[in-house]
C-alpha cells in the first residue's frame, strides 16, 4: 500500500551534554548511597512536621518541634507553642511526660512544671518496668531537672533487657547508656549482635522488622553510643550503606514519628566521627569540601564499547556540583553506564561508598527523513509502479484509489473489518534516544474491499454468557412403603425365631456375670447397634465415624475385661 524506497536517518549530535552527578540516579548494585535529601525532600518533610500544628498531643509536639529543629527551621510564636505543649501533658503517663519535656526543652524559654511527676517517673525506673518506660522516665527526669539515680537506671535496664531483647529495646538502652557515666563497653559490644538481626532486601537495603522507626532508632542510637565510647561501631561499611539506602528509599514518609526518626538517623550518618556515606554530597545534600571526581569508565549498555576511561570531572562555581563534557568523546546514540569514584583532597577516613557508583547516561540524536516515495501497484502488473515523491512534512495533495485488485489490499480486508472508505497513511519514526520523533501523514487512500464472506449469524464473543448452575445428582427413587415394611419384617424374622427357640428350650442366664465389665460391654454393644440404625436413618458417614470412635474405646475396654474374667473363672473351675 505504501512504499518508502529510501529513508536516511542522519544523526545530528547535540552541542554538549553536561553530567550533573548530584542529580543523576545511581543504578546497578554498587554499594553507594542511592540518593540524598534534596531541597524538595526537605521541604516535604518540613510540611509533614508543620501539619501537626496546632499541638494537642505531646508526642506530636515532640516529633514535630525536634524535626523542624533538625531541618534548621524556626518555630514561630514559640511562647504560644510552649503553652500548647505544657497543657497537653497527661499527668499519669510516663510517655507523655517524656514527649512534653523533650518538646519544651527544644523551645527557648519554655518551662514545664514537674508538679507531682517526680514520684511517678522515679517509680517507673524499676526492674519490673519495660525498657521503653525506663527510657521515657530517665529522659523525662533529666529534661525536668530532677535527680536521677544512675546505678538504679543501669540495674533496671539490665533486668528489662533480659525480658525484652528486641532491636528497639536495645536502641532505647543505647540512648540511656550514652548519657550515664559508666563503663559503656558492655552496651557497645551489643551493637554487633543487634545489627546482625537486620534483614537484607535485594542485596541493597538493610532494615529491621518493625520498619523505618525501629531501623532508624537502632542506627541513630548505635552511632551516638559509639561517639561516646570513642570507637567506630561494629557495623561494616557495606551494612552502613545498605541502611542508608533503606532510609533514602523511605524519604517520602508522611507519618510524623517515622519522619522524625528518619531525619535524625540521616543527620547522624551525615555528621559522625566514623562513617559518612557520600554521593558527591552527603546524605543531607551538604558539601564534603574539595573532591576529585573521576569517571573510571563509560560503557555502551548495548555493545559494551568503552568511550571514557579515567576522565576527571571539572569543579564548578557551585559546591558539590561537578561536570564533564561527555559528548567530547563523540559517543554514538544510546545508553551508557558511567562508573564513578570520588576522592577527598583532604583525607577523611569516615567517607564510605566513594567508589563503584554507577549512573546511566542517555545520548540522544536527531533524525531527518528524506527521499520518500509512495505508490500503488496492481497484482498482475509486471513492472514497478511510478511512485510519487513526497517532501517532509507535506502530504500528497490527492488521494490514492485502491481496491482488492491491488497488492496487499485484499489480504488485509479482515484487519480492516471489510470496511471500505478513506484512510490516512502515516509514517511514524521514534526511539528512546531520538530527540525529534516523527509522526507524518503521507497521504489519504481510499480502500475498497470485497464483501465480507457469509459466516452465518455473527456472534459477539464478549457478550454475557448464560449463568452456569451446578446440577446435583438427583437421589434415587425410594421403594414403596409396602416393600420397606416387608423388608423390615424379614430382617426381624431371625430375632423372632431366636426368641421362640429360647421359649421352647429355656434360657439359662445363671452364668451371666453381673459385673461392671459385663453390663458395660453389653450396653456398649447395644449402643453400637443403635448407631447402625441411626446411620441408616439420620447420620451421615462422618457423624457415624465420630460416634463409633467414642463408643469403640469403652466397648474394647469392657469386652477385654469381660473375656479375661470368663477365662479366669473357667481356669479356676478346671483346677
Amino acid at each position: 500500500m505504501s512504499h518508502v524506497p529510501g529513508s536516511d536517518l542522519s544523526k545530528m549530535a547535540k552541542g554538549s551534554v553536561v553530567l550533573y552527578l548530584f542529580a543523576v540516579a545511581v543504578v546497578g548494585q554498587a554499594l553507594t548511597p542511592s540518593t540524598f535529601l534534596t531541597t524538595v525532600d526537605r521541604e516535604r518533610l518540613r510540611s509533614v512536621f508543620e501539619s501537626a500544628q496546632p499541638y494537642t498531643d505531646a508526642a506530636n509536639a515532640h516529633y514535630s518541634i525536634l524535626g523542624l529543629k533538625l531541618l534548621g527551621a524556626t518555630i514561630p510564636k514559640e511562647q504560644e507553642v510552649c503553652r500548647s505543649v505544657t497543657s497537653s501533658v497527661e499527668a499519669n503517663s510516663v510517655a507523655s511526660w517524656f514527649h512534653a519535656s523533650s518538646a519544651a526543652k527544644a523551645l527557648s524559654g519554655c518551662k514545664l512544671s514537674p508538679g507531682n511527676a517526680e514520684k511517678l517517673l522515679t517509680a517507673a525506673v524499676a526492674e519490673d518496668s519495660s525498657v521503653a518506660d525506663i527510657y521515657y522516665a530517665y529522659f523525662a527526669l533529666k529534661n525536668l531537672g530532677l535527680a536521677v539515680d544512675g546505678k538504679k537506671v543501669l540495674a533496671a535496664l539490665t533486668e528489662a533487657l533480659k525480658k525484652d531483647d528486641s532491636p528497639l529495646s536495645h536502641s532505647y538502652a543505647f540512648r540511656v547508656a550514652t548519657e550515664l557515666n559508666t563503663d559503656l563497653n558492655k552496651y557497645f559490644d551489643l551493637i554487633e549482635d543487634v545489627v546482625a538481626q537486620a534483614d537484607e532486601v535485594d542485596d541493597k537495603y538493610l532494615q529491621f522488622e518493625g520498619g523505618l522507626f525501629v531501623s532508624a532508632s537502632v542506627v541513630d542510637s548505635s552511632y551516638k553510643l559509639a561517639g561516646k565510647v570513642g570507637k567506630a561501631p561494629t557495623i561494616s561499611q557495606d551494612k552502613v550503606l545498605k541502611f542508608a539506602n533503606y532510609f533514602m528509599s523511605r524519604k517520602h514518609v508522611h507519618q510524623l514519628k517515622s519522619a522524625y526518626a528518619l531525619l535524625s538517623a540521616i543527620n547522624t550518618l551525615t555528621d559522625n566521627k566514623f562513617h559518612v556515606p557520600v554521593r558527591v554530597t552527603n546524605l543531607m545534600g551538604g558539601s564534603l569540601g574539595k573532591l576529585t571526581v573521576t569517571a573510571d569508565s563509560a560503557k555502551n549498555v548495548g555493545d559494551q564499547s568503552v568511550v571514557v576511561n579515567k576522565k576527571q570531572f571539572k569543579a564548578t562555581n557551585e559546591e558539590s556540583l561537578y561536570e564533564m563534557d561527555f559528548m567530547a568523546n563523540k559517543p554514538s546514540s544510546g545508553f551508557y553506564k558511567v562508573t564513578i569514584s570520588v576522592e577527598a583532597q583532604k583525607a577523611d577516613s569516615r567517607l564510605i561508598g566513594t567508589s563503584g557508583a554507577s549512573v546511566t547516561v542517555k545520548v540522544t540524536t536527531q533524525i531527518a527523513v528524506e527521499s520518500v516515495e509512495i505508490g500503488v501497484a496492481d497484482k498482475d502488473q509486471g513492472s514497478a509502479p511510478k511512485p510519487a515523491r513526497i517532501q517532509y512534512p507535506r502530504s500528497k495533495d490527492h488521494s490514492f484509489e485502491t481496491d482488492f485488485h491491488q497488492k496487499n489490499v485484499g489480504g488485509s480486508a479482515k484487519d480492516f473489518g471489510y470496511k471500505s472508505g478513506k484512510y490516512n497513511v502515516e509514517l511514524i519514526v521514534g526511539d528512546a534516544v531520538i530527540e525529534n520523533p516523527i509522526s507524518w501523514k503521507l497521504a489519504d487512500v481510499a480502500l475498497t474491499f470485497q464483501e465480507m464472506p457469509a459466516t452465518g449469524k455473527k456472534v459477539d464473543q464478549y457478550a454475557k454468557k448464560p449463568e452456569i448452575k451446578h446440577m446435583f445428582r438427583e437421589p434415587e427413587k425410594r421403594p414403596s412403603k409396602t416393600v420397606s415394611l416387608a423388608f423390615t419384617g424379614l430382617v426381624l424374622v431371625p430375632f423372632a425365631i431366636l426368641f421362640i427357640c429360647w421359649m421352647k428350650i429355656g434360657v439359662n442366664i445363671s452364668n451371666f456375670p453381673f459385673s461392671v465389665s459385663a453390663i458395660g460391654f453389653h450396653v456398649c454393644l447395644g449402643a453400637l447397634f443403635g448407631l447402625y440404625y441411626m446411620y441408616w436413618t439420620t447420620f451421615n458417614m462422618f457423624d457415624t465415624l465420630r460416634y463409633l470412635g467414642l463408643l469403640g474405646i469403652p466397648t474394647f475396654i469392657f469386652g477385654n475385661r469381660l473375656l479375661s474374667s470368663i477365662a479366669a473363672r473357667r481356669k479356676g473351675e478346671k483346677s
